[in-house]
C-alpha cells in the first residue's frame, strides 16, 4: 500500500535510545507509527552520533490481501461462501462495478454493520453477512477497502480480506 524510505540521521544518540515517527507516504498519505516504526542504534561503542535505521512498514496488520487471480474466479461463479463487498460510494459505483459484488459504502459501513440485520437488509438490499462469512473488500485503489477491512475485523467478522489493487487493478486486468 504504501511505499517505505530508508533513511539515516545524526544525532546525539542520548536523544535516540528509541523513538517512533510518522512520516508521509509516496502519495501524501501520512503513516501512522503503528505502521511505519523507526529504532535507532549505536553502531559502535563510543560512537555518540552515527546511528542506523530500521524500519519495518506493514500495510494492515492481519488482513490478508488478494488479487485479481484471487477475485476473477468469484465474479465467474458467485456463491454466498465469499461476499464481494464494494465499499465505494453510489456516486463512484456509477462508473462500473466487479461482477456479483454488492455495495457498501464506507460512509455508512460501521452504522451497516452494527444494524439489526432486518434494518441491515431494508438499508442495503442483501442479507447481513454473518461474522463467520468470509467477506472480500475493494474500492477503488484499496485504501478504503483495507479501511473497511480493519473496520470489520474490529466488528467481530473474522473472515475479512482486501483486494489490493482494486477497481483500477480489475478494470486494467480486464481490457
Amino acid at each position: 500500500m504504501a511505499a517505505c524510505r530508508s533513511i539515516a540521521l545524526l544525532r546525539p544518540l542520548a536523544s535516540l535510545r528509541r523513538m517512533s515517527i510518522a512520516m508521509s507516504g509516496s502519495r501524501g498519505q501520512l503513516l501512522s507509527s503503528s505502521m511505519l516504526r523507526m529504532t535507532f542504534v549505536q553502531l559502535a561503542p563510543g560512537r555518540r552520533t552515527l546511528t542506523s535505521s530500521s524500519i519495518r512498514c506493514t500495510a494492515q496488520p492481519g488482513i490478508e490481501e488478494v488479487d485479481y487471480r484471487t477475485v476473477k474466479p468469484l465474479t465467474l461463479t458467485p456463491s454466498d461462501a465469499v461476499l464481494l463487498v464494494d465499499v465505494r460510494e453510489v456516486d463512484e459505483v456509477v462508473q462500473g462495478n466487479i461482477p456479483s459484488s454488492v455495495n457498501l459504502p464506507l460512509s455508512s459501513f460501521e452504522k451497516s454493520l452494527e444494524a439489526h440485520p432486518d434494518d441491515f437488509v431494508r438499508a442495503n438490499g442483501f442479507a447481513k453477512p454473518s461474522k463467520e462469512q468470509s467477506m472480500i473488500f475493494y474500492c477503488r485503489s484499496g485504501v478504503r477497502s483495507a479501511k473497511a477491512a480493519e473496520l470489520a475485523k474490529t466488528k467481530g467478522y473474522k473472515n475479512v480480506k482486501n483486494y489490493k489493487g482494486s477497481w483500477l487493478d480489475w478494470i486494467e486486468k480486464e481490457k
